[in-house]
């Protein structure tokens, strides 16, 4: 029974030996791999260096190097998050807590992270472990020292404790040589970036900009590949105006590093604030934004938006319905998806979003407007005055400066042939703003249909004399000169000058040509009728078959 136990106990330390010699193996092939990448940056180098360091931590999960090593590789290949990085150089940390390289790689991790304090933590933890052999650890917190001064306000107190870990490091080089290669890859690139945010920081300060565009300029042309100085650059170039400038620098920068996350936001914000045109570039950012992971309710509401603009009017739907997602008590989420909805003739679905919208309620005047948009729906879709009436007497209540409110409540009476009504409301509008001439327009149209021809005139004529190039007005006063009055030649006149105003105006075209049908200049007809029929084609105004109907009548 001893020899049994024996012989299984050398079994298992056989096969525990294996396992540690493989382990060992891979770690090597790793590390070979892994020095190859960093000499020649082949991604099949990173790839087999990956696969070597994980075998080994399955094979033998108590060695710390394969832990921070791996974990430093799977970031820069973008497998594993910031976060996850440092975790994993923790489980060294913990591991082994006297491995200088743990802290090492740990305190980096905290640093790339921001948080300064608790890098400079491990850093100094990694120099009482061998302070008379800890060059590394010190050169390295000297760069955090450095790398926090490039990110935050200048303090005197970091600078010289930034000079006395550099010094006392570099005094050490002489028994670390792995610190030589260390201080030729870091120093040089962080303290040039030191003078650089300094010099520049100062100039821009003092308003000396010419001052700092050079000294970007020169970082520039010294090191082409840095992001960094590009993003200064484009900032400068934004505090003076010159956005089509700084977009080349941003650009550049998504070029060097496409998932710089605030380089692409940057992006996205200029062009969709000042480059409208460039809809689909600026969806192009968004959308790359959210492959990044940075889900984001408002990226989904600015891509609904650049979606309307392009009339998808689906993808604007879903990509508000994210949003809403995300943020589902978002007021201006609830009523942009609902007008996405009204695009979509999805009325029913429009108002209850409308009115979870006017619910939630963030701000009175806000609110108002979209008691108005669901009004409408109520009034020109579901044929309900009651409600729509009932919406907007709540809009007023919520601002009684709500001009629209009132002409909507004019519209609808105006429909409902309640002139007294209508009027009484167009007059409330205009003691808030006497001088809109559309406000005019509506109360010409309100006349012109209850057959006050006169009030009509009057209405109209002061719509014009408010806004001289109110092309519809004109052509209204025509139609009461025409068909009201009958004065033809003034009729004419006023078709005439709508057209000059509104080239496309398919309604003025065709009521030109019925006014010289009446006169009997049916050459000049048939050439308003024609191009009538041309624009409508386009702007689908009128019937066409009333256009196409009243040329054959000439031709005969």
């Amino acid at each position: 029974m001893q020899g049994i136990n024996n012989m299984l106990n050398n079994h298992k330390y056989n096969n525990s030996t294996k396992k540690e010699n493989e382990a060992r193996e891979n770690l090597e092939k790793a590390q070979n791999a892994h020095q190859r990448y960093i000499i020649n940056s082949y991604p099949s180098d990173l790839e087999e260096a990956i696969e070597h360091y994980i075998t080994a931590v399955k094979l033998n999960p108590n060695v710390a190097k394969s832990y921070y090593r791996l974990a430093c590789l799977l970031y820069e290949d973008g497998q594993i998050s910031l976060d996850t990085a440092a975790s994993q150089c923790l489980v060294a940390v913990n591991m082994e807590p006297d491995n200088i390289n743990a802290k090492l790689y740990y305190g980096h991790f905290l640093q790339l992270m921001g948080s300064y304090e608790k890098a400079k933590e491990q850093f100094k933890n990694a120099i009482k472990l061998s302070p008379f052999l800890s060059s590394r650890p010190r050169l390295i917190l000297s760069l955090n020292y450095l790398k926090e001064l490039n990110e935050t306000k200048f303090s005197f107190i970091k600078f010289s404790k930034f000079l006395y870990y550099f010094i006392s490091g570099s005094i050490m080089l002489i028994s670390d040589k792995a610190s030589l290669s260390m201080l030729q890859a870091h120093l040089q690139k962080d303290f040039t970036r030191f003078l650089v945010n300094f010099w520049g920081d100062f100039f821009e300060k003092i308003k000396a900009n010419m001052l700092a565009s050079k000294v970007y300029d020169r970082a520039i042309k010294k090191d082409n590949k840095n992001c960094e100085f590009y993003s200064k650059k484009g900032d400068l170039l934004i505090k003076q105006q010159n956005i089509k400038e700084a977009l080349k620098y941003y650009n550049k920068i998504l070029e060097i590093n496409p998932n710089d996350t605030s380089n692409i936001i940057k992006l996205a914000t200029l062009n969709q604030s000042f480059f409208k045109e460039n809809v689909d570039e600026t969806i192009s950012l968004y959308t790359r934004l959210l492959e990044l992971g940075e889900i984001d309710d408002k990226i989904y509401f600015q891509l609904g938006h650049l979606y309307l603009q392009k009339e998808e009017r689906i993808n604007a739907c879903n990509a508000f319905k994210l949003a809403l997602k995300e943020s589902p008590n978002n007021p201006y989420y609830h009523n942009s998806l609902a007008f996405a909805y009204v695009n979509l003739g999805l009325y029913d679905e429009a108002i209850e979003h409308y009115k979870e919208a006017i619910r939630i309620n963030p701000d009175n005047e806000w609110t108002a407007i979209v008691c108005q948009a669901l009004a409408s729906i109520y009034f020109e879709i579901k044929n309900n005055n009651e409600i729509a009436v009932s919406l907007l007497e709540t809009a007023i209540a919520l601002n009684p400066n709500c001009e629209e409110a009132y002409v909507g409540l004019g519209d609808i009476y105006a429909n409902l042939d309640k002139i007294d009504e209508a009027m009484k409301y167009y007059n409330e509008a205009l003691n808030i703003n006497p001088d809109n001439p559309r406000i005019y327009g509506k109360c010409g149209i309100a006349f012109w249909e209850h057959d006050y021809v006169e009030e009509a005139i009057i209405a109209y004529n002061k719509a014009i004399e408010l806004n001289p190039n109110y092309d519809i007005a004109y052509n209204n006063l025509g139609v009461i000169y025409l068909d009201g009055i009958g004065n033809i030649k003034e009729a004419l006149r006023l078709f005439d000058k709508a057209i000059s105003i509104n080239p496309n105006y398919a309604l003025a075209n065709f009521n030109a040509a019925r006014a010289c049908e009446i006169i009997l200049s049916t050459h000049d007809a048939i050439s308003y009728y024609q191009k009538a029929l041309e624009i409508n084609r386009q702007t689908k105004e009128l019937d066409e078959n009333e256009i196409i109907s009243r040329l054959k009548n000439l031709f005969d």
